[in-house]
């Protein structure tokens, strides 16, 4: 599933899979010396990680309710793994499971939504649009399956506002307080422009993948870089390992460390973003860019309007906004994703999805050599990454510079310089910086 932070939980429910008799009944978050089942050899094209979202109403708490127990039932039919939130405006899972048991539970689900919503197939106005995602083939199958399926009741599909109660509550405080003076509270400021967006604007129009390449071909050959503008919506250690890179256009990294930072990066890059004439959004499914494109839009026209009370006569022109139809995964589906670079980082056990280039983004953070390979040869499963000691955020250190530090999760050696975000024994890079890449022919 995609990132995703902030929400309160109503309900969680938690339920241990029984895993198909040809799968180990091991833990893959389990240390290795921990786990006491041999390894058995699979098959890996049998299985699949999907991935989707799909926003529609789910109106009362009781039908929430009721959708959590849905899953949890048929999860246990056919033994998947992963996570499932369910929401009032939707849905957003990721799970792992063979691929005919993922396709059963997507059929049923899809019949269970027609029941909700009184639909038929050919009246349906919401696509779940899944994603079969292949495993990768340097690990074992049964360390890149989830252990349980977790289903929780969740406010939104995905937070792009941190819903923290106490910042919600000093929020409504001040409100109270001061109601003829607009807080300056980021969250509230955020919040405000979210609300608007969506009371006002629609998602941004969605490009397929050969759309996506086909505009962008054709825009980028008639305009300067600075007049395109790719948007990547995902967090830094995303971005770190994989990105869009066009010819004649500017990527905007926005190097969040969780989505619902996104909004302050957007609003300290909207003189940048306000100059270009089209902007392309992407992340790595397309649920964020869903709610992302319309705080966007909203941002936008407000500084458009701000402009234009300053300027009368004279009328500030938005720029065009569109988001990639089912992300990133879908692009590297197709036959010839040639503007995406290096890997698509992915939140299941895999780390990263097994098609791409062959290109190498990442660099080390001590030597600046290419490495892209967080966990640095074993599989996530065995939590041997690296990360910041301090915040514990993953970062990308190569195979010889990772004899001489100490990250996060390893036992301290004081020999050992500790390993940083921002470099060794240098600092915790608390809000990392955006990054502009600009690209020639």
């Amino acid at each position: 599933m995609n990132n995703q932070v902030g929400s309160k939980t109503m309900i969680t429910s938690a339920v241990n899979v029984e895993r198909h008799p040809s799968v180990s009944m091991m833990d893959p978050h389990s240390r290795p010396e921990d786990r006491n089942c041999p390894i058995n050899p699979h098959p890996h094209h049998d299985y699949r990680i999907a991935l989707y979202y799909c926003y529609l109403p789910i109106p009362t708490k009781t039908m929430v309710t009721e959708h959590v127990d849905f899953h949890n039932m048929i999860g246990q039919r056919y033994s998947l793994g992963g996570r499932v939130r369910i929401s009032p405006e939707g849905l957003n899972g990721v799970l792992s499971g063979k691929l005919q048991d993922l396709k059963r539970y997507a059929y049923d689900l899809e019949q269970e939504l027609d029941r909700l919503h009184y639909t038929t197939e050919n009246q349906r106005k919401w696509d779940l649009d899944i994603k079969y995602c292949l495993l990768r083939e340097d690990i074992p199958v049964e360390a890149q399956l989830f252990a349980n399926l977790v289903a929780k009741a969740t406010k939104t599909v995905i937070s792009l506002v941190d819903t923290d109660e106490s910042q919600q509550q000093r929020s409504n405080r001040r409100r109270k307080s001061e109601p003829n003076k607009v807080p300056n509270n980021p969250h509230f400021v955020a919040q405000n422009i979210l609300d608007q967006g969506l009371h006002q604007h629609k998602p941004a129009t969605h490009l397929s993948p050969g759309e996506w390449d086909d505009y962008l071909g054709e825009l980028t050959a008639a305009n300067d870089p600075s007049k395109v503008i790719l948007l990547d919506c995902r967090n830094v250690y995303e971005s770190n390992v994989g990105h869009f890179l066009v010819p004649q256009a500017s990527t905007i990294l926005t190097n969040t460390r969780k989505y619902a930072e996104l909004p302050h990066v957007l609003l300290s890059q909207r003189d940048r973003l306000l100059q270009s004439d089209h902007i392309f959004m992407y992340c790595t499914g397309g649920v964020r860019c869903e709610r992302a494109s319309v705080f966007l839009q909203a941002m936008l026209e407000n500084q458009c309007n701000e402009e234009d009370s300053d300027s009368p006569g004279e009328t500030k022109k938005k720029p065009q906004i569109y988001q990639l139809h089912g992300g990133i995964q879908r692009y590297l589906e197709q036959e010839n994703p040639s503007l995406y670079k290096g890997k698509n980082f992915v939140f299941d056990p895999r780390r990263t999805d097994p098609k791409h280039d062959n290109s190498t983004v990442g660099t080390c953070l001590l030597c600046h050599q290419p490495h892209d390979d967080y966990d640095n040869g074993h599989a996530p499963a065995t939590n041997k990454e690296a990360r910041c000691w301090n915040c514990r955020i993953l970062i990308l250190v190569c195979d010889d510079c990772r004899q001489t530090v100490a990250c996060s999760n390893e036992v301290h050696d004081e020999a050992l310089p500790r390993m940083y975000c921002g470099g060794k024994e240098e600092r915790c890079l608390h809000v990392p910086p955006v990054r502009i890449l600009n690209s020639e022919r």
